[in-house]
């Protein structure tokens, strides 16, 4: 019963996670690429994409999981900052713990209107089951391409 309701989150989550929904994402084409090539990746791959195109306009390293590389929150301030400056600053920088600035970080995504789907202490665990719907609801809300 579990796994049905996890798939049907994940699908409800994602939905809107492709071109016929969002044309806007043949902007994560990397190099060579087709967009053919594009509606082949997962959603969480495309996910990753986007989250990276915000992240490398704020001059920062990419990800590649949307798991542990998401525990600190840092790089999901700086995603963040990008979609929406006026509601999401960066001052979650500033904190050393990383239960802390996720509880920051989350309080600047339900200022810029993201839905409440998760608790700092499930992000930091670095679940990247659950971390992707929270990052499909930040591009449900704002995807900034």
């Amino acid at each position: 019963m579990l796994g049905i309701l996890w798939q049907l989150t994940r699908l409800l989550a994602m939905k809107a996670i492709n071109l016929a929904e969002c044309p806007e994402i043949y902007r994560l084409l990397k190099a060579g690429e087709e967009l053919s090539d594009l509606q082949k990746l997962k959603q969480e791959d495309l996910l990753i994409r986007w989250m990276n195109f915000h992240l490398k306009a704020a001059d920062q390293e990419p990800i590649s999981n949307l798991g542990r590389d998401l525990a600190d929150s840092k790089k999901l301030v700086y995603v963040l900052n990008q979609l929406d400056p006026a509601n999401c600053s960066l001052d979650a920088l500033e904190e050393e713990d990383n239960t802390q600035r996720a509880v920051k970080m989350i309080a600047s995504s339900k200022a810029m209107g993201v839905d409440d789907v998760i608790g700092a202490e499930d992000l930091v665990k670095g679940n990247g089951k659950i971390n992707s719907i929270f990052v499909a609801a930040i591009f449900n809300c704002k995807h900034g391409l």
